[in-house]
């Protein structure tokens, strides 16, 4: 057993933004058992808000065995004032002595210790990781859990764990503290990394973890001691962002992705004005597909005859790649379909697919190489804060009145509430969108006061501030509407001539859309299903509504749908990639929803009350 160790770090930083006392901090990642020799290669770290201070905080290791069970190994404490979490939203706790070849990122704050520098720094076996939130002191070598019922009682009165990580070596007797226990086959966790896109505290779900190999610098785990969830791409970044795809790694819930097929596509591109949408499910086990796809219409139909369908891989865009799978749709027509197509899938194909590198193909007798293609993805979802494909909820709070601080809380779906972050002020109008392209909406505040935008990037976890637009602007029309699977910056400024802005990139000259009057209520979304924003609005016209469309493209119409009096809800009601007109309004004390779902628009209207 390694020796009890006590630190306490209360550097004095002047680089922190502002104080968090503990909340949205995490454990990151750890290894405590590197391959070869230990030291001076075992590492903590921790994630938080760029600039954030971390203080009253302590970081601690509490013993599993079962003879000394909850004693304190090893305890780092971060008083007041504390040090900030650097750039990137990073601190990393090393020994001093260089750890063979291993280097860190500049913008980690890095804090080193002798401790680690020695045998004995972080025990290996059972034990279990806690980052603990109290102003009152804890101390190395004192027993937390003196009764050894698994319950931690001697904390401070009113000490919050704000997280947790724990694994065991499999003895008898042996207790983990936390609740967040993590399991691998055929060996002992030597290291653990929390899912970049995951920042739910106190839960297994966020981690994968398993036994290092090769020399003590090295970062690769072991390809037989890991967890059942261990993705494709795991592996230690130590003081640099984490990697690790959720979904990753083996069978857990059934998975969605979709492409939008058009001939832009294409190598080489065409200019087909067809269109088409697919959808493959992966199952639960990972071990087959169900392939549904649409291509052309009878409105726009494909340049000629389908003669084959498939999707082809593994290749990234604008790389051609042989066929996988043949989905066989009918020959004969310029348009059609193809339904609940089954496939058996091999895991390194799941792999691939996961990783995007997978499309379809439709070709033709005009076009035997391909007519239209598309990439698929995981599907982009409304306020989806960590990269699973499926809407979390997120609830934003003022603390007090105006200008106070907002607080992010996320459940990411049905696992609980996570304090997450503070970001903005109230006032300020919040706008979920993926602005740097990682699958993850980023939380974005848009302050009406200097019409700026203020955005966490959640693939760096990284601050950037744009100013766009003018006081009395409307920032909710944000969409990608270049199709470059990121969301652009964009208001809408009323007026006689209303106006459409927006810049594709942070160093963009701004793009502007005339589009709309006084009065017009602004309905975005992507209406035609090629994975550019459109833009649209609604018009109040007589007692009702109508939907004026310019589409990205450029064509333009319009359409009557619903009362002047409407809420304008427009969204993907049918589950098809494009956006559906829908409206709704308060009856007889309740809410209807009226929607047309874009497959058969101008001659169905659904309908629905809720709430």
């Amino acid at each position: 057993m390694k020796r009890s160790l006590y630190l306490v770090i209360a550097l004095c930083c002047t680089c922190g933004l502002f104080s968090f006392n503990g909340f949205g901090q995490l454990i990151n990642e750890l290894d405590i058992n590197p391959g070869g020799t230990d030291q001076p290669c075992e590492y903590v770290e921790l994630r938080g808000t760029p600039g954030a201070i971390i203080e009253n905080v302590h970081f601690v290791a509490f013993e599993g065995d079962a003879a000394p069970s909850g004693t304190a190994d090893f305890v780092v404490t971060f008083g007041s004032p504390g040090p900030a979490f650097g750039s990137n939203g990073l601190i990393v706790i090393t020994g001093t002595a260089a750890c063979g070849a291993r280097t860190y990122a500049p913008e980690t704050t890095r804090l080193q210790t002798t401790l680690l520098d020695a045998a004995n720094g972080l025990e290996n076996g059972t034990i279990s990781f806690l980052l603990i939130s109290t102003a009152s002191a804890i101390t190395a070598n004192t027993d937390y859990d003196t009764d050894n019922n698994g319950t931690l009682e001697a904390l401070p009165a009113g000490a919050t764990i704000l997280d947790a990580v724990a694994w065991t070596d499999g003895d008898a007797g042996d207790i983990m503290y936390g609740g967040t226990n993590l399991t691998a086959t055929g060996g002992v966790i030597g290291a653990s990394t929390r899912f970049p896109t995951n920042t739910t505290a106190n839960s297994a779900a966020a981690w994968y973890a398993g036994a290092m190999t090769g020399t003590n610098d090295a970062n690769t785990y072991s390809p037989t001691i890991r967890t059942a969830n261990f993705p494709s791409d795991g592996a230690l970044t130590p003081g640099a962002t984490n990697v690790g795809t959720v979904g990753g790694g083996g069978p857990g819930v059934t998975k969605s992705f979709t492409g939008y097929l058009n001939g832009a596509q294409e190598v080489p591109t065409n200019a087909s004005a067809a269109k088409g949408f697919g959808r493959v499910t992966l199952n639960e086990a990972e071990t087959s597909i169900t392939v549904s796809i649409s291509y052309g219409s009878a409105a726009v139909p494909l340049s000629s005859n389908v003669i084959a369908g498939h999707i082809h891989g593994p290749a990234a865009p604008g790389v051609n790649a042989p066929v996988l799978f043949d989905l066989a749709p009918a020959g004969g027509a310029a348009f059609g379909s193809v339904n609940n197509a089954t496939f058996a899938i091999t895991p390194a194909q799941v792999a691939n697919l996961k990783a995007g590198l997978f499309y379809f193909n439709i070709h033709t007798v005009n076009n035997s190489g391909g007519e239209i293609r598309g990439q698929i993805l995981v599907p982009r979802s409304v306020v989806d804060i960590n990269g699973d494909g499926r809407t979390d909820h997120v609830v934003v709070r003022a603390a007090g009145g105006a200008g106070s601080q907002l607080t992010w809380l996320n459940s990411l779906n049905d696992t609980g509430p996570a304090p997450s972050r503070e970001w903005g002020v109230s006032g300020d109008q919040i706008i979920a969108g993926d602005y740097d392209g990682d699958g993850i909406d980023d939380e974005t505040v848009f302050r009406p006061s200097n019409a700026t935008f203020y955005i966490i990037q959640s693939a760096t976890l990284t601050a950037r501030i744009d100013q766009f637009g003018q006081t009395g602007d409307n920032p909710r029309i944000v969409g990608d509407y270049d199709g470059d699977g990121r969301d652009d910056l964009a208001v809408y400024r009323s007026g006689a001539q209303s106006f459409w802005y927006y810049k594709t990139s942070p160093t963009a000259v701004y793009n502007s859309v005339g589009w709309g009057q006084t009065g017009d209520f602004p309905a975005p979304g992507d209406y035609d299903g090629d994975g550019k924003s459109d833009f649209v609005v609604q018009r109040p016209t007589g007692g009702n509504g109508v939907f004026w469309k310019q589409l990205s493209g450029g064509s333009m119409s319009a359409e009557q749908f619903g009362l002047a009096s409407d809420g304008v809800v427009p969204g993907d009601y049918d589950g098809d990639g494009k956006t559906d007109v829908a409206v709704f309004r308060t009856t007889g004390g309740f809410y209807v929803w009226d929607f047309e779902p874009s497959g058969t628009a101008g001659s169905t209207v659904v309908s629905d009350t809720w709430g």
